[in-house]
């Protein structure tokens, strides 16, 4: 629904309720879009007073524009503009500043800037700003990138849901300053970043004149005393094999303060102390950090090396942040090895495992499909042997020898089943050797599967 049309003469935008809007045709008024004549219907009692088309049907394109102008018209005629808060990201730290109203002194529409054209154009006592109004399509990246190369304080306000909203709503949420906003570059965005570093460099001189005391003190107390505190050294070890990923913590040094022949400053700069300890052929690096980073001076120093990080207050000790001890490399260097190859034979390990458990599955599978066939598997011939044996007397009520329980297949076992692999016979056979040895007596099983051998007629070799 249309609540707005253009004046056909001078392109005035004119509510329904104007003074200059005449009822019906009359109006004299067209539609912003597809500039059809527009009918006003404003004098009703019952229903909402609005334009309609005279010739062509209303679409959302139409009521799109009519959001559009009337945002436009909201700021170009506005004695006073509340300038949103501002808040953004700066080297990690949030910056922001309330939100402030001004008032504006000009405003211009379709306002060009180099060749870009602001929707509004706004002069205020606090700082000029382009207003930009998305309907459907947000402000395009190239005149957003425009804005911020050159420092032109610019905000979209996104009206998109208020297309299927009264037209009083938008203008509503304007005048309360409620329409969802964004800063395409603040208007502040200079003064806050120039008072950021301001306070930075204040910060980062108290830190440096603290720190350079805590390390001055430090490197005082090492010389004269000669005791170092060395570090544990830990490492974690971590590798991946065909997928697997291994880890490992080792210990080479456990740490404490040492006694040393000999501590001398060596240099001082406005990122480190530099000290080197001495005991007999051993020589030590110990750097002291003014700096939140490690200097590549510090990172190509030969032997080994201690660096601490000096603190940045009476309250704090100092802290480690790299150790190495020349003379334990060669041993690290040895149990990372190790420590792959271990990784490799767990893994081969741990593949083989999951080999056999595959066979091993594959064969009780078979088994339980196929139980009836290889329950009573060379069945016949142990029979006979039973027979001959003289431990089973076919009779009319037991024609046939039952299978011994331990067997037979267990169902809540069922790996356990061994057909596939032994036959009842050669078990039967291994019974009776195994029952052939006094109680109480070593057996061999070298010595069992020999005499298997030999009755069996098979060989065996070791």
């Amino acid at each position: 629904m249309l609540k707005y049309g253009l004046k056909k003469n001078t392109n005035e935008l004119l509510h329904i309720d104007s003074d200059y809007v005449k009822n019906g045709v009359k109006c004299d008024c067209i539609c912003p879009e597809c500039k059809d004549s527009l009918v006003a219907k404003n004098r009703g009692e019952f229903k909402e007073h609005h334009f309609a088309h005279h010739s062509r049907p209303e679409t959302e394109k139409c009521r799109m524009t009519q959001l559009h102008l009337v945002a436009q018209d909201f700021f170009f005629n506005s004695k006073k503009f509340i300038i949103p808060e501002v808040l953004f990201e700066h080297k990690s730290e949030g910056l922001t500043y309330p939100e402030t109203s001004t008032v504006i002194n000009s405003a211009q529409k379709e306002y060009r800037v180099d060749r870009y054209s602001a929707d509004v154009f706004l002069c205020t006592d606090h700082t000029d700003i382009a207003i930009e109004v998305c309907v459907t399509h947000e402000n395009e990246e190239e005149k957003t990138a425009y804005y911020c190369d050159n420092k032109i304080p610019s905000i979209e306000y996104d009206l998109s849901s208020y297309l299927n909203l009264s037209i009083d709503d938008a203008i509503k949420d304007l005048k309360e300053s409620k329409v969802p906003y964004k800063w395409l570059y603040e208007w502040c965005r200079e003064s806050l970043i120039q008072e950021f570093e301001k306070k930075l460099k204040k910060e980062i001189e108290r830190v440096k004149r603290i720190r350079l005391k805590n390390a001055t003190n430090y490197s005082y107390s090492l010389i004269k005393n000669k005791e170092i505190d060395l570090p544990p050294l830990n490492e974690k070890f971590k590798t991946e094999v065909n997928g697997r990923l291994f880890h490992g913590s080792f210990t080479f040094y456990k740490g404490g303060v040492k006694k040393i022949s000999k501590v001398v400053h060596i240099n001082t700069s406005n990122e480190y102390f530099l000290l080197k300890g001495t005991h007999g052929p051993r020589e030590i690096w110990i750097v002291l950090l003014l700096v939140d980073y490690i200097p590549e001076f510090i990172e190509n120093l030969k032997g080994s090396i201690i660096v601490r990080n000096t603190p940045a207050s009476s309250n704090e000790g100092f802290t480690i942040r790299k150790v190495k001890y020349d003379n334990l490399i060669k041993k690290i260097e040895s149990k990372r090895l190790d420590f792959f190859q271990e990784c490799s034979k767990e893994t081969k390990k741990i593949d083989s495992a999951k080999a056999v458990l595959k066979i091993i599955n594959q064969h009780v599978d078979l088994y339980l499909k196929e139980e009836e066939k290889f329950s009573y598997k060379n069945y016949r011939i142990w029979k006979r042997w039973m027979e001959n044996q003289k431990l089973f007397k076919s009779t009319a009520s037991m024609p046939n020898p039952k299978i011994p329980q331990p067997l037979k297949c267990v169902r809540i076992y069922p790996s356990l089943w061994v057909f596939d692999t032994w036959k009842i016979l050669s078990l039967s056979y291994l019974a009776e050797i195994i029952d052939s040895y006094p109680l109480n007596e070593n057996i061999s099983l070298y010595e069992i599967f020999e005499k298997l051998a030999q009755v069996t007629n098979r060989r065996f070799s070791r």
